[in-house]
């Protein structure tokens, strides 16, 4: 399973790469559609404080309620051991971060456009940008494994931060790759000892 996950998440990435050759192969309507799209999603560091420092004390906060949750509400300890991890495993999980973050920010670029071409009115536009996060992290969350319902809604809480950070800094993917890769490497990181 891993090899396979880590040939989607390749292919995911190869295709973002080389998105204007195959956004060629559509009809025109199509063609001028997934352009606008593509086009919206930026991938820019600019100022490194905003785009990777911010995003990644976000993640250690979050990281910190999740621990605290577990102990006080659950009384468990968060961190899962994985019985057959390998070296690979820590490969799809940085990649995935890549991946499902175009996989994301398309989708949320996709409705952010047709959410800005509906209406005109600012507040309109905002509130259901807003939604378009929560049914997107909604979606990401149910695509996961997820073991229990405590699982689910820490995923569906943190690809709503991903899709919230995309959003917040002008459809910038570097801040959401970031924090969900960020993410992973914590969850990574006991494995190493």
């Amino acid at each position: 399973m891993d090899a396979l996950l880590l040939l989607i998440e390749l292919i995911i990435i190869v295709i973002f790469i080389f998105r204007v050759y195959f956004i060629g192969i559509f009809q025109k309507p199509m063609k001028d559609f997934l352009t606008l799209c593509t086009n919206d999603m930026k991938i820019s560091i600019g100022n490194p404080l905003k785009t990777v420092v911010v995003p990644v004390l976000i993640i250690i906060i979050l990281f910190i309620l999740w621990i605290l949750f577990n102990i006080t509400v659950i009384q468990t300890t968060p961190i899962q051991t994985i019985p057959d991890y390998t070296i690979l495993y820590s490969i799809n999980a940085l990649l995935a971060a890549i991946s499902e973050e175009l996989l994301q920010c398309f989708l949320l670029s996709v409705l952010f456009i047709i959410f800005i071409h509906v209406s005109n009115d600012k507040v309109a536009i905002h509130g259901a940008c807003f939604i378009a996060v929560l049914l997107v992290s909604y979606i990401f969350a149910n695509s996961h494994l997820n073991t229990s319902s405590v699982l689910w809604w820490l995923r569906f809480v943190g690809f709503t931060v991903y899709g919230g950070l995309y959003y917040l800094y002008n459809r910038n993917l570097v801040p959401a790759i970031v924090a969900h890769a960020v993410w992973n490497l914590i969850l990574i990181i006991p494995h190493f000892w």
